[in-house]
């Protein structure tokens, strides 16, 4: 991985320290839209620093000394120029510390990865923290909690209702952004390569940082966040009332087109719904379904448009035309 260059490394600083002035901001942004790589040192060097916040500095540097001079094995120094504000002294300790940790102790964190595959799934965290996945979502989480932080890394959609412990607040990185708590229950849908990513607070409050320019929202009950990825934006909503129906498997549509409908059973289901498309183009639909089973929603929407189906190999074919407003 490269070093961040000196002229970088002093903005970085006067950014972490609230001392940026505008044209060292768009210099800072210039850097970051070079390249992933860039990105990416930015990130890690911001969630140094937010975890320097939480420490004794003198005596992390002295933990850090003795262990440099007990141990052979090469460690990278990091110069503290003259320069530097406070905030990069931290800083710089601080990558010290992190680099030495590494090198010196091994992690004996287990990960877990769960996938929902086929229905929503539900699950405990070590903290009683709850969390409800949508289908395709995607969450990994370790074991056991460290004595910091509790941080999961999510890809995909998911409900959160997080234990409170104002001393460890709870992290979930959501691809572009990191969500940070205390104890709330919220949610999250932040989908593989997502361009817009949302998090919307049910109860509580939770900040929401965008990894890119280190901008914060804080969002309240009934807020929606919706960050858009490339303009590395924010967009402030209601939450809406449809937007955690996933969680009891609901379906809830309004005049909407049938081949949507059958679209989204499709996915949820994994099945395949066989048609004759042009019949049903001027087919639109409104309700709700709270079941689990895709031949009882079939029922009732047959029911609605007077046509029939018969079970097949892979799912089902839809048989008649259907009686549709034109």
């Amino acid at each position: 991985m490269q070093d961040i260059p000196q002229h970088i490394e002093q903005i970085i600083a006067k950014q972490l320290d609230g001392t940026l002035n505008a044209e060292e901001q768009k210099v800072l942004q210039q850097w970051l839209e070079e390249s992933t790589e860039h990105s990416k040192l930015y990130e890690e060097t911001q969630q140094i620093w937010f975890q320097a916040q939480k420490v004794d500095v003198d005596s992390a540097w002295e933990k850090v000394s003795a262990q440099i001079d007990q141990k052979e094995s090469a460690v990278k120094v990091f110069s503290i120029r003259p320069w530097l504000s406070r905030a990069a002294v931290i800083l710089a300790i601080c990558l010290i510390s992190a680099v030495t940790y590494l090198l010196f102790n091994q992690s004996n964190e287990n990960l877990v990865a769960v996938k929902a595959e086929s229905e929503v799934q539900e699950l405990k965290l070590s903290d009683s923290s709850q969390i409800s996945l949508n289908i395709g979502t995607t969450l990994e989480y370790p074991e056991e909690f460290d004595t910091k932080q509790r941080k999961v890394k999510l890809k995909g959609e998911a409900f959160f209702k997080v234990q409170h412990a104002a001393e460890k607040p709870f992290i979930i990185d959501a691809s572009a952004v990191d969500v940070e708590v205390l104890g709330t229950s919220f949610f999250v849908n932040s989908p593989e390569d997502a361009e817009e990513i949302e998090v919307g607070v049910k109860s509580g409050r939770v900040s929401v940082t965008s990894k890119k320019t280190g901008e914060q929202r804080i969002l309240t009950k009934g807020e929606k966040l919706t960050y858009l990825v490339a303009k590395s934006e924010f967009v402030l909503e209601k939450v809406e009332a449809d937007d955690l129906l996933w969680q009891d498997s609901a379906l809830l549509y309004n005049q909407v087109y049938l081949a949507e409908v059958f679209s989204d059973l499709e996915e949820q289901f994994e099945i395949k719904i066989d048609y004759q498309v042009e019949d049903f183009t001027n087919c639109q639909f409104s309700g709700r379904f709270n079941t689990k089973s895709e031949e009882d929603i079939l029922e009732q929407i047959s029911l609605s448009f007077g046509f029939e189906f018969e079970k097949t190999e892979q799912g089902y074919q839809l048989k008649g035309k259907p009686k549709c407003q034109k």
